[in-house]
């Protein structure tokens, strides 16, 4: 029986990665359900014996199942670059880089001329892997729970320095409810960071 040729070897895979980000996208959301379903229990105080247990069971699944998920497609990837750097190279296509001479410089690829823009002039977006040190406003990061590069999403939440300062008003002699202030502002509320793949919370920048 004859092997397959490289062409049919790269569509494979290329079918194979697709299958993947399929399921990957399935068990995404069944997280967010999942994660919307416990949400609504705590929220309306009504929760099944054993049901918060097999939500937790079946959300450790899932979870482990992404991360075997993930190792698959990298692997898949690191084939799908070698075979289509193998066919490139017997299709006879060369690289041959035209001299340097300015930021956007032409570079010949085959038959074909490609223009190379320079560099944009801000700094590339930080990712942030170490939760601790987020900042108090929305950043990228890892979320340790879904292992997702994310964006975080942020809120104000009522923290310890929102009622020292309303206990210090209060202290001062404050009228006409000047002492609730503190709850109407967010410079005095700690900020959550949430992943918005899974609903988790990431980490909380408290204010003192």
């Amino acid at each position: 029986m004859p092997l397959p040729s490289k062409e049919q070897q790269l569509e494979s895979v290329s079918s194979e990665i697709h299958q993947l980000s399929m399921r990957r996208q399935q068990l995404n959301d069944r997280l967010d359900l999942l994660a919307m379903l416990k949400k609504f229990g705590k929220n309306v105080g009504f929760q099944e014996e054993g049901e918060e247990f097999t939500k937790e069971e079946e959300t450790e699944k899932i979870v482990e199942e992404l991360k075997h998920l993930s190792e698959r497609k990298r692997e898949l990837q690191v084939k799908k670059d070698a075979l289509e750097h193998n066919l490139v190279q017997l299709q006879g296509c060369t690289f041959s880089p035209a001299p340097l001479d300015g930021p956007d410089t032409p570079t010949s690829f085959g038959s074909q001329i490609f223009y190379v823009d320079k560099p944009p002039s801000y700094p590339a977006p930080q990712v942030i892997l170490d939760v601790q040190k987020l900042p108090p406003h929305a950043s990228q990061t890892q979320c340790p729970f879904c292992e997702q590069y994310v964006t975080t999403e942020i809120s104000s939440v009522t923290g310890n320095t929102t009622w020292l300062v309303c206990m210090v008003c209060t202290f001062i002699c404050c009228i006409a409810g000047c002492c609730l202030i503190p709850f109407c502002t967010d410079s005095f509320k700690d900020i959550v960071h949430k992943c918005p793949k899974c609903r988790s919370q990431i980490h909380t920048c408290k204010k003192m």
